[in-house]
């Protein structure tokens, strides 16, 4: 039980990191790949001492959202904080974990 526990928290731990980062990466930043690529390809079963579902691997859908879509203004004289919550929030509600600033 324990090493599914674990493999648990590290796969938990790696999709949390993958949607908090996502913007990042995808403006670059970071390479999404070696992490994904270290995401073990098979959810354990969990033996728990109780009644449970078993886990099941996400599905995230091949979207991205563009913060341009959304109002956002370059140049720094417009706060586009409202804009970026709005696409933020867009992006939250369809499942979707890539947000970029595309021109």
């Amino acid at each position: 039980m324990k090493s599914n526990s674990m493999t648990f928290v590290r796969t938990f731990v790696a999709l949390l990191t993958l949607a908090i980062l996502s913007p990042v990466c995808s403006a670059g930043v970071i390479d999404t790949s070696s992490v994904i690529s270290k995401a073990p390809g098979k959810i354990e079963p969990i033996n728990a001492p109780f009644s449970m579902s078993q886990l099941e691997r996400p599905v995230f859908p091949d979207k991205t959202f563009n913060i341009k879509d959304f109002g956002t203004v370059e140049g720094g004289s417009v706060k586009n904080t409202e804009a970026i919550k709005k696409t933020i929030e867009a992006s939250a509600k369809a499942g979707v974990l890539k947000i970029v600033e595309k021109k």
